[in-house]
């Protein structure tokens, strides 16, 4: 399990901020699969679990 301090949504929907992953060449393209939990700060302090996404090391 991963899990990622904080990140920065905009108000086009997108999310800025980094997962800080090893500097392993073993890892190159392995792909990895994750589910955000955005809190929500208005109207009430909320935790709410994003659609799963996935990436891919380059």
């Amino acid at each position: 399990m991963i899990t990622v301090a904080s990140a920065i949504i905009t108000n086009t929907g997108k999310w800025t901020g980094a997962i800080p992953i090893p500097n392993v060449p073993a890892l190159q393209y392995m792909r990895f699969r994750f589910q955000p939990v955005l809190v929500v700060v208005k109207p009430s302090l909320t935790a709410v679990l994003s659609n799963v996404s996935c990436m891919q090391i380059r």
